[in-house]
């Protein structure tokens, strides 16, 4: 209030004095009949404006200053759309549009704005062909996105992937067409389409419709291997490809799959090799059983195919016996901070006289406590263990735990880490990561 007196102290002019103040005391039409007398009428029509009483502004604005009436029926327009007036809408914004062919940038945004509008209005009020017409004009995305969304609500589906695809929104395009069951331009869209929800979407259609080859490049395209593994195997009969997607993805139900189908071809060798990737938690007794072979066969072949992944179970079985016997608190929250295993990748049949030291060895970094494995890394071929990896690895920790040990309120979620002095521990990387 000190602020508003303070800038109409200067004002010499009884009437136009008395209009301010009227404002101030919000009697708005004591103070527009006040300024309409007085040597300012046009302030009568700024008070409005500034109320947002734009029916009341567009009256004076006809009197008093007709260049003002488009800025004025634009916001009144935008005031109408939002209050579900689209009738009315479509009217102001019809009377914003500037008739000047000047290059001015400002009028320019306006009557954008304005023709985005009618475009809109012209949709929601039925008249569907001048609307899309009218977007088709006009250069920005964002209104052919609103157009399109306003024509999905109205269940126009055709319309609507026209305008996404115009604006070069294709996911949502391609989840129109799938509303639509438009299977064929779902596929001319789907190399755009970058969502994984989609190309799952669709790979399940394509299954349905009993187009597998279609669904598999889908499911490859969504990242969705478990799904891939199992149309590969069941309906393409490609057990190579499963396999390689297996092994580049070490998806664990797809492992769990591809175990399945060789214990159904009778492939006992390879299906533990894949059911020790998929993390299985069966004892050799129950997987002999399962696999109808003896407890040595299953043993072996366990400890063969340890190297491509092993169970949690496994695990457990190498971790330290000092750390894990006590199944107490304290116990519990005790990490292996530095474990390591070495495994020898020797994929094909070594010669005996050869040196052992030619062959390659990759590093293994496990962090378990007393149950479960909550990370583990497997480093590529002469990589080590340095600060910027253990820091990595604490990252990897800390998210394990957090998918893995659910805080249930009880407890603390504090780490002990075991041979807490050693170096990469008292590292100062290491300590601003903790």
């Amino acid at each position: 209030m000190g602020i508003a007196l303070e800038e109409i102290v200067p004002l010499e002019e009884k009437t136009l004095l008395a209009g301010h103040i009227a404002i101030l005391l919000s009697r708005f039409d004591l103070a527009e009949q006040l300024l309409l007398t007085s040597s300012k009428p046009k302030e009568a029509l700024y008070m409005r404006r500034d109320l947002l009483d734009w029916p009341r502004a567009l009256v004076l604005a006809e009197q008093l200053a007709p260049e003002e009436i488009p800025y004025i029926a634009k916001e009144y327009a935008q005031q109408l759309e939002f209050m579900g007036d689209y009738s009315n809408a479509l009217s102001n914004y019809e009377n914003g549009v500037i008739a000047d062919s000047s290059e001015d940038e400002k009028i320019m945004e306006h009557n954008e704005v304005c023709r985005s509008g009618i475009a809109r209005m012209c949709i929601r009020t039925g008249d569907l062909r001048r609307g899309i017409q009218l977007v088709k004009e006009l250069e920005g995305r964002v209104v052919k996105r609103d157009c399109a969304i306003i024509l999905e609500q109205l269940k126009q589906y055709g319309e609507a992937t026209e305008l996404y695809e115009l604006g070069q929104f294709y996911d949502r395009a391609a989840a129109v067409c799938l509303k639509a069951k438009a299977w064929g331009k779902v596929g001319e869209l789907l190399p755009k389409v970058r969502s994984p929800k989609i190309h799952a979407q669709f790979g399940r259609v394509m299954e349905a419709e009993k187009k597998y080859k279609q669904a598999a490049i889908a499911y490859k395209n969504a990242r969705d291997y478990d799904n891939l593994v199992r149309v590969l195997l069941e309906h393409l009969d490609m057990a190579e490809e499963a396999v390689k997607v297996v092994r580049e993805s070490r998806s664990v139900e797809g492992a769990k799959i591809v175990a399945k189908f060789f214990t159904k071809i009778g492939d006992h060798g390879s299906a533990i090799q894949f059911l020790v990737m998929s993390q299985c938690q069966q004892t050799q007794e129950e997987l002999a059983e399962q696999l109808g072979v003896d407890k040595e066969t299953v043993s072996n072949d366990c400890m063969r195919w340890r190297r491509f992944g092993c169970s949690e179970s496994g695990y457990r079985m190498n971790s330290p016996k000092t750390a894990l016997a006590a199944d107490s608190t304290h116990a519990s929250r005790c990490l292996p901070g530095n474990a390591r295993r070495t495994f020898v990748e020797n994929y094909g049949q070594q010669h005996p006289r050869q040196s052992q030291t030619s062959t390659p060895k990759v590093l293994l970094c496990i962090w378990w406590d007393t149950k479960r494995v909550l990370s583990y890394e497997l480093l590529q071929a002469g990589e080590t263990v340095t600060a910027e990896c253990y820091g990595r690895q604490l990252i990897n920790l800390l998210d394990g735990m957090e998918e893995k040990i659910p805080l249930n309120g009880q407890g603390s979620r504090k780490v002990i880490l075991l041979h807490e002095h050693a170096r990469p521990h008292v590292a100062l990387s290491t300590q601003q990561t903790l």
